[in-house]
């Protein structure tokens, strides 16, 4: 339970009276994180600390490959989704070393509405919009977050001090698979705003799909026609291109997504973080910033990445008692 207490602040040479919320004493969780993209989807248990923050992942649980995947996408994928998840349950109740799951969150590769526990009716194929309710139905997991993966990618990223030394806010975060997910790192806002209480940093989901235009290289099309999955089936069956190649025209093509994004104008930034998974194996650091010299760029090589971020979140709502709303923006 929070424990509320009141103090007394000079502000501006005046004195006001604030409401401080101290939360619950600092404990361990453990916690089932699921990260479902459009190729693989990869569920482990997270250790997360309230006090220091410390994180440890107990294993990889399981890691389907994108054939194994595939049938979470069908019609009625949602159902073999949570078939899944009950068969780990399962597994996790004949283990002794672990005493209680205490929550469960969940990266998706679609839109979400994170502080409703819901997803957009036409973001995967065949699911129920109300996946926290179904799922707490079906599983008996009370705890639960949802989050887009873009966001989780960059909540992973925001307290990694490798990843953002050097960064300037706010950061523009790119992540690549079968499509491209965007979202930005922007500096904290206060909670209910108070003075006493401001968060470090604030998440903004992005949308790179309804930018459609002709690229440079004459392709018409979006970002993930451009430099999405679709961009290596072509690249491995069409060019003949070897390894260096990919790599120089995939990072070019990085390049422009970013100026496109910039040209937008919906969101500024001065930094980029570009992650996750078998294509950042073809990003060229050095091209991407030749191409875009006002840019200081970042590789967030580690895949747990967003497993971690959905954990963190979940510590900040069910332990600190904040508002998802209060910490990412699902718009």
């Amino acid at each position: 339970m929070e424990n509320i207490v009141h103090k007394l602040l000079e502000v501006g040479g005046k004195y006001i009276l604030k409401k401080i919320i101290r939360s619950k004493p600092d404990r361990t969780y453990t916690l089932l994180c699921v990260e479902l993209g459009h190729r693989r989807c990869k569920i482990a248990l997270i250790k997360i600390n309230s006090g220091t923050y410390s994180i440890e992942q107990i294993g990889d649980l399981t890691k389907t490959e994108p054939e194994e995947t595939e049938k979470f996408l069908q019609p009625n994928g949602f159902v073999s989704f949570i078939d899944h998840v009950k068969q780990i349950q399962q597994r996790l109740q004949h283990d002794n070393s672990i005493k209680k799951v205490d929550g469960m969150a969940l990266s998706l590769c679609c839109p979400t509405n994170s502080e409703d526990g819901v997803i957009d009716i036409d973001g995967l194929l065949g699911w129920s919009p109300d996946i926290r309710e179904i799922l707490h139905q079906n599983t008996g997991q009370e705890n639960i977050v949802v989050v887009n993966d873009a966001v989780a990618f960059a909540l992973g990223c925001q307290d990694d001090i490798q990843i953002i030394k050097g960064l300037k806010l706010p950061i523009l975060c790119l992540t690549f698979g079968g499509g491209i997910g965007s979202s930005f790192i922007q500096n904290g806002k206060p909670i209910n705003n108070s003075i006493i209480h401001k968060n470090k940093y604030f998440v903004q989901a992005s949308e790179v799909g309804d930018i459609w235009k002709i690229w440079e290289n004459g392709f018409e099309g979006n970002p993930h026609m451009l430099a999405g999955q679709a961009f290596f089936d072509w690249a491995n069956n069409e060019t003949g291109w070897d390894k260096r190649e990919k790599k120089l025209s995939f990072s070019e093509r990085i390049a422009w997504i970013i100026a496109a994004i910039r040209e937008k104008g919906t969101h500024q930034f001065n930094s980029v973080i570009i992650g996750r998974g078998y294509a950042t194996e073809y990003v060229d650091k050095s091209k991407i910033e030749h191409l875009q010299k006002k840019c200081k760029l970042s590789l967030a090589l580690r895949t747990e990445l967003p497993l971690y971020g959905i954990a963190k979140i979940w510590l900040q709502h069910f332990h600190y008692d904040k508002s998802i709303s209060d910490l990412i923006s699902d718009s």
